[in-house]
């Protein structure tokens, strides 16, 4: 089984990846170990055959980047499962921003700016914008298509993990093992994703953005993206 993680950057689809990676008979893959550079067009084909030849039976590959993409993996993968983690847009925005020297962030602006040029778009050039079209971009994309997908919230994520995890074990048709939640405490298979997070207990960061964002710019990332995080709410 191919278990796709997919949602916004930032949003715990890392930590989600690395419990799920922690179940018995199940591989965590990281998007970087099968993706081409991120302005090239995604292979499916090449991704199957990177899939493949890294693991045998069941995986989970955490790649929020495949979330412009999800109804084309979905055609190419058609047993595929998808798990979309979403999460409150301000706090989203401000861990993005604590990346701004990160290449990945420009090259997803610049995507999410040709899209919007493409879709004629109205983008304001300040970067917790960008960020807040990048979340919107992303969250389109899936509602547009969510019929196959189960929505996590990561609010439930963290703070209410076991049940949390239970619901999406049902989802999935996976055996729910209690231990999947001391992954910090198991060897991983790819430990250099989402920093030294691998060695950290499931805990909760929500509310970061109040020491990033001003209460103005928190408005407007609000108007940009809180439509569609409320969507997700609902369909979660």
């Amino acid at each position: 089984m191919k278990l796709f993680i997919i949602g916004c950057q930032r949003s715990g689809t890392t930590l989600l990846g690395m419990i799920l990676g922690n179940l018995p008979d199940m591989h965590m893959i990281d998007q970087d170990r099968l993706m081409p550079p991120m302005n090239d067009p995604y292979d499916m084909d090449e991704v199957d055959r990177k899939l493949e030849s890294l693991v045998e039976g069941n995986c989970c590959i955490k790649s929020p980047q495949l979330t412009y993409r999800s109804d084309y993996v979905a055609k190419h993968f058609p047993d595929a499962k998808f798990v979309c983690v979403f999460r409150e847009p301000k706090d989203v925005v401000a861990s993005m921003m604590s990346l701004r020297d990160d290449q990945s962030l420009w090259l997803n602006i610049h995507r999410m700016r040709e899209a919007a040029f493409n879709n004629r778009l109205y983008v304001h050039p300040s970067i917790h914008t960008n960020c807040a079209n990048i979340y919107r971009a992303k969250a389109l994309c899936v509602l547009n298509w969510h019929s196959d997908v189960h929505f996590v919230h990561y609010k439930d994520l963290t703070e209410n993990p076991e049940q949390t995890l239970r619901n999406i074990c049902d989802s999935m048709e996976l055996t729910f093992d209690k231990s999947m939640m001391d992954y910090h405490q198991h060897n991983q298979q790819s430990k250099p994703i989402g920093g030294n997070n691998w060695k950290k207990p499931i805990f909760s960061n929500s509310g970061k953005w109040m020491n990033t964002l001003s209460e103005r710019e928190g408005w407007q990332v609000d108007d940009i993206a809180k439509p569609f995080y409320e969507k997700m709410l609902e369909l979660s």
